[in-house]
């Protein structure tokens, strides 16, 4: 097995040597790095070239600056892997305690995550699903009935085959990507293998574009949730399990709720709106969203029972 280790890089030069590093720290399974230089300006290019010198391991693709879901699609093009793991260059890996065991025939394998705020505080994220394997879809109901769906893509290892097989694409140009993108991983994804320790550290900064008061990067995200929940409406539209269709777009309804007022508004009014209709909508809609979920089982059960019944009758 050879993990593929995907790290897009943008005037990354601060951070992109402890993010390769701690990939390099692996030893099961065995690891490349495919650093993608998406147009930096500044002395990534001379860091990229150091750090290819000093391990085979690593390979550098570069492009034209297309952004972070460019990227990241350039990177699992040039993989070689029987795994594909994306690694921010902000963020690093840890060498988990115990070698990393799990069915390979999984597409995907959820990860434990450490996030450090920017206060320095750290919070754990494990998947919440104890079995050792189950589908997507049931990660999915699991997580979104305990409230701890983690969306980032970086919290999971993927089988190159089935990502390249499912056609998964990251939107080039969307913030928030991930939004998107690991829904739509999930709900293909038939097997899904878990780690409950952490692996992967994400580290929240100021200057991120989302987490920025700057009005006109606020404008954008408002803009960008507005067009993930347009997108996760067709998408849950393909499934009828009401449970993960209706979270997915009760989570996400609040972007297009505030795409009509929140661009009108300075960033911190928008800030604090979307905050306070995200945390509304968490809470008023929990008994809502339970008592959907029993009437979809119901309505299953009935269902089956008549086209039971129906096969009856036909012979």
């Amino acid at each position: 097995m050879l993990l593929s280790v995907i790290i897009p890089a943008y005037n990354a030069a601060p951070w992109l040597r402890r993010a390769v590093e701690s990939a390099l720290r692996f030893r099961s399974p065995s690891v490349e790095v495919v650093v993608v230089d998406d147009g930096s300006t500044d002395t990534t290019p001379n860091l990229c070239a150091e750090l290819m010198a000093e391990s085979p391991q690593v390979r550098v693709v570069r492009q034209a600056n297309g952004g972070l879901s460019s990227a990241r699609n350039c990177g699992a093009d040039h993989a070689t892997g029987t795994h594909l793991l994306f690694l921010d260059a902000d963020d690093e890996l840890i060498p988990p305690e115990q070698p990393i065991s799990w069915d390979l025939a999984a597409d995907m394998v959820a990860l434990g995550v450490e996030e450090i705020d920017r206060r320095g505080s750290s919070k754990l994220h494990l998947p919440v699903v104890a079995e050792p394997m189950v589908s997507g879809r049931e990660h999915l109901r699991h997580s979104f009935r305990n409230g701890r769906f983690f969306t980032p893509s970086t919290a999971y290892i993927y089988r190159t085959t089935w990502y390249r097989s499912c056609g998964l694409r990251f939107k080039p140009g969307l913030l928030h990507e991930d939004m998107l993108f690991t829904p739509q991983a999930l709900l293909s994804c038939e097997a899904l293998a878990v780690v409950r320790q952490p692996v992967y550290r994400y580290i929240r900064r100021e200057d991120s574009i989302t987490g920025s008061p700057d009005p006109r990067k606020v404008k954008r995200r408002v803009a960008a949730l507005a067009e993930v929940s347009r997108e996760l409406t067709v998408l849950a539209n393909q499934y009828p399990d009401v449970d993960i269709g209706w979270w997915t777009l009760h989570v996400m309804a609040y972007a297009g709720d505030l795409a009509d007022s929140a661009l009108s508004l300075g960033a911190a009014q928008a800030v604090l709106r979307m905050e306070l209709r995200f945390l509304l909508r968490n809470r008023v809609w929990a008994p809502y969203r339970r008592r959907r979920d029993v009437q979809f089982r119901i309505r299953t059960g009935l269902a089956r029972t008549w086209a039971a019944a129906s096969g009856v009758r036909e012979r």
